[in-house]
């Protein structure tokens, strides 16, 4: 052993360290970048004993890192040939397996670097504006390589994508006003925004009017993002508020709240989403006139907001301001609570104006307001309704899109009427009020207290799954038996042409929406106070978060007073029209 042990480990390793560095200098695969595996490499260290070699081994490694570097940035985002399913941006992401500076990225040849920004390590990103097409874009920077000769090279990576449209994954209409989620899980308002439910923040509204005798309403004409930054899988709109499920499974809303309809213990309204405070994570939402209701991972229901009809299907409930006559509950509270019938599980809910409804993919149960028969359960009227309605649970057999479908909802609550789909095969049943023909059976009664068979438009084709119940009219998807074709028909009211038949003429039959083009399939209807809306199928996308295989684009028709049809300037639109793209 030498003198002094010391001295010897240091030269040994010095000497260890430099023919290794060479060693591996010599075995880097220049073209990508790939690291020699050190631990399999050459063996161990022999000469420096075991005391020793963790410590030694670990500076070895920082040493040969520094050495071997990288060598390329990849255009992460957009994927080489992917169809970009956004409503006007992508999002550009650009990685490199080592440091890079300069970073310039084109698409089409012009300069976009101005729009990402370093979000990490070796990583830049950013939502860039693009139009509809096909593009290409190109990254190129200066690499920090040392092995090469210099200190850096250039790397370029190149890719081409496609842009399509107006492409969204969810659309619902409410009381006068729309919200809906783009492929890239962001959702997006616009109408009526008197009580803040399009959720936009501090952006400052337009101004709506009606009519000289009414009173102006803050709007958006046009689809605005909803503020914050969340990223959305559903959206429900309601009459005064809205709600959604962000893809971590979380229950966000935003709008009028004097019932305690935002669910996040409080009675204030909000122009921004707030949090629903519950610890779940839910996979459903609902909202309705004044409450809302959700479905957790374990098929619980919970609701939250006014209960003056027994619409959150449990009793006893405090939380309304002082002086008001109803039940409420600012938070959630589970259904059954302090009922006879207690807690049930359920896979599909809907919320109306004063009542709820919900199924277990056996049957319906429904609960609140009765008044116009709209519980199902064979009776009306005075006595039937208010809070006792919450203790009686209809029986309907039905049909209800399971989980994770992907045309549409089987089950829908309107203001005063209720739709759902019976099983497989035997078509769909409305009940409730029918004043207008909103249950689409040809009946003249002005309610009905059972569910009624619905009737397609003539006798080519069936309604499919994919049926919405509104205020005073019915919106359902049809299947055509000769194209096969997937499309919209309406039933009820039309003064402003909400049947979106080109005509302002009321029927108590399903007519079929007028398309400029026939040829198409939709995947979503939602009916709202006096408009409509729809998504048609224009790709898939087999990986979204949002968990659909479709997205499309959008078309309202209706009622655009307040911007609600997502047009520029305001009339009534008697057919589809194509939502403004964001």
């Amino acid at each position: 052993m030498p003198a002094n042990y010391n001295d010897f480990v240091a030269s040994t390793y010095v000497r260890y360290v430099r023919d290794k560095t060479k060693s591996i200098q010599q075995k880097i695969n220049r073209t990508n970048c790939q690291k020699t595996n050190l631990d399999t490499e050459d063996g161990a260290m022999p000469l420096i004993p075991t005391l020793l070699r963790q410590p030694l081994q670990a500076f070895l490694l920082i040493v040969i890192a520094a050495v071997l570097g990288g060598c390329a940035i990849t255009l992460q985002q957009p994927a080489e040939n992917a169809t970009v399913t956004l409503p006007s941006k992508t999002k550009v992401v650009v990685t490199g397996n080592a440091s890079y500076s300069g970073l310039k990225v084109t698409i089409d040849g012009i300069d976009v670097s101005n729009q990402l920004a370093s979000v990490g390590t070796n990583r830049d990103e950013g939502d860039v504006s693009v139009a509809v097409g096909t593009h290409l874009i190109t990254a190129t920077a200066e690499v920090y390589c040392w092995y090469c000769t210099g200190s850096k090279t250039l790397s370029t990576d190149t890719n081409n994508f496609t842009v399509v449209a107006n492409a969204f994954i969810d659309i619902e209409a409410g009381e006068s006003h729309t919200c809906a989620v783009a492929a890239d899980n962001r959702a997006y308002c616009w109408g009526d925004n008197t009580h803040g439910q399009l959720g936009t923040g501090a952006l400052p509204d337009l101004t709506c009017t009606l009519n000289t005798l009414q009173p102006s309403r803050p709007c958006q004409l046009t689809p605005v993002e909803v503020s914050g930054g969340l990223r959305f899988k559903s959206v429900s709109a309601g009459e005064g508020h809205s709600c959604g499920i962000t893809t971590a499974g979380e229950v966000y809303c935003w709008g009028k709240n004097h019932r305690g309809q935002l669910g996040n213990g409080s009675i204030v309204a909000s122009r921004t989403p707030v949090k629903v405070p519950h610890g779940h994570t839910f996979k459903a939402v609902s909202a309705g006139g004044n409450h809302a209701c959700a479905i957790d991972d374990q098929n619980w229901l919970f609701c939250w907001g006014d209960n003056g009809r027994g619409q959150l299907g449990a009793m006893g409930l405090t939380g309304c301001p002082t002086g008001t006559p109803s039940q409420c509950s600012t938070t959630p509270v589970r259904q059954g609570t302090g009922t006879s019938w207690g807690s049930l599980l359920f896979y599909e809910v809907s919320a109306g104006a004063m009542h709820t409804c919900a199924s277990n993919h056996v049957d319906i149960k429904c609960w609140g307001d009765n008044a116009n028969g709209q519980l199902g359960n064979g009776q009306s009227g005075a006595g039937t309704g208010g809070a006792n309605a919450g203790l009686t649970l209809s029986g309907f057999t039905s049909y209800a899109t399971p989980a994770g479908s992907t045309l549409g909802a089987g089950l829908s609550a309107g203001v005063f009427h209720t739709c759902a789909f019976r099983p497989t095969g035997s078509g769909a049943a409305c009940w409730g009020a029918n004043n207008s023909g909103q249950l689409g059976g040809g009946w003249p009664q002005s309610s009905a207290s059972s569910p009624m068979p619905v009737a397609a438009p003539g006798a080519v084709g069936s309604l499919t799954r994919g049926i919405s119940a509104g205020t005073l009219h019915t919106c359902a998807l049809f299947q055509s038996s000769t194209s096969g074709n997937i499309v919209p028909v309406c039933a009820g009211y039309n003064s402003d042409g909400q049947l979106g038949n080109g005509s302002q003429t009321t029927s108590n039959t399903f007519v079929r929406v007028s398309l400029s083009n026939p040829n198409q399939d939709f995947f979503k209807v939602s009916v709202g106070g006096r408009h409509s809306c729809a998504l048609n199928i224009t790709g898939r996308l087999t990986s979204t978060p949002g968990g659909t295989d479709f997205s499309g684009s959008a078309f309202c028709w209706g009622d655009n007073s307040f911007g609600q049809v997502g047009q520029a300037f305001q009339q009534t639109w008697t057919s589809p029209t194509l939502v403004h793209q964001p």
